[in-house]
């Protein structure tokens, strides 16, 4: 009988803290652990190994892209971490050879497999990966604004002392500087933020700032983030394994732009289940297609620079 499979590519510090998520989460029998750094991944393999008699996790192996081919969900969380400073530009340089390497020794995948990738920049990174990967577009996706989404929540729910689950609110668009949240249509309850005013504009600007800079805090801080976007990921594949049919924003593949972005999707087994229609004011509509024309800017780069 097949074994229900997640196989997670980069065993760094998201890669491990993925893995550390789902065998606690208890949601899938075998989990795959991945790297280029053999002796690393032992490490990972060794030490994760000592949390399965506190779970239903049947399996930790480590082993190779070739093995994960046909997993019922590959994670790529491979590649550099952005230090201090260091530009996005920099970043995807380095870690759109990373992805092309591990693209081509995982292809082809399963016609069941989803891929979640984590990689950063992730939009340009998943929309280069679907391009080498060649699969459905409803088969892959990145994590995109899906943890800023969960801070903006928390966030907002600090500010008015309400639960963050009782909260629905999106930070959507391109990852990262450009991604904006989506004021015009957030809700507390069954009431909107925008027009109740039970958060000031003031208010609505601090707290998107906060969120948008999270990660930059984070890594001056400590020079790395892992342990929400670990969490997240686990999230996510627990919908999918799970068939939740949870709705929530990722970066996935936009055919009338060509760029992956984030937006409302509902996720399940077959990963994108469909995709929700969302109404933007003037401002929102603006700060999507200005992240829309930068994603073409960095996708054109991408490709250029992997063919030089």
């Amino acid at each position: 009988m097949r074994q229900s499979t997640i196989a997670i590519v980069g065993s760094g510090a998201v890669g491990s803290t993925i893995a550390y998520h789902l065998i606690l989460k208890n949601v899938v029998q075998r989990i795959l652990l991945i790297d280029a750094d053999e002796q690393r991944c032992t490490g990972e393999y060794l030490d994760l190994s000592d949390a399965l008699p506190f779970s239903h996790t049947s399996f930790l192996q480590q082993g190779t892209l070739e093995q994960a081919r046909d997993a019922d969900i590959i994670v790529i969380a491979a590649g550099k971490r952005q230090k201090p400073g260091e530009t996005r530009e920099v970043l995807l340089q380095a870690n759109a050879a990373i992805i092309s390497s591990i693209a081509e020794q995982l292809h082809p995948i399963g016609d069941h497999t989803v891929v979640i990738m984590v990689t950063n920049p992730v939009d340009t990174l998943t929309w280069y990966a679907h391009k080498l990967l060649q699969t459905q577009p409803h088969h892959i996706f990145g994590t995109g604004t899906a943890l800023d989404t969960q801070r903006l929540q928390v966030a907002i729910g600090r500010a008015l002392n309400i639960a963050p689950a009782s909260i629905h609110a999106y930070m959507m668009g391109e990852h990262g500087d450009n991604q904006y949240a989506a004021w015009s249509r957030a809700l507390v309850g069954a009431q909107l933020i925008e027009t109740s005013n039970i958060l000031t504009a003031q208010q609505r600007d601090a707290i998107e700032s906060e969120v948008r800079n999270k990660a930059y805090a984070i890594i001056e801080a400590k020079q790395a983030t892992y342990f929400g976007i670990a969490a997240c990921t686990a999230q996510l594949c627990t919908y999918i394994m799970c068939n939740t049919h949870a709705v929530l924003p990722v970066s996935y593949y936009h055919k009338e732009h060509d760029v992956c972005i984030s937006a409302p999707i509902v996720l399940g087994r077959q990963g994108i289940i469909s995709h929700l229609a969302y109404e933007h004011n003037e401002k929102e509509a603006t700060q999507f297609a200005h992240g829309v024309a930068s994603l073409i800017s960095f996708n054109k780069r991408v490709t250029r620079d992997c063919q030089d």
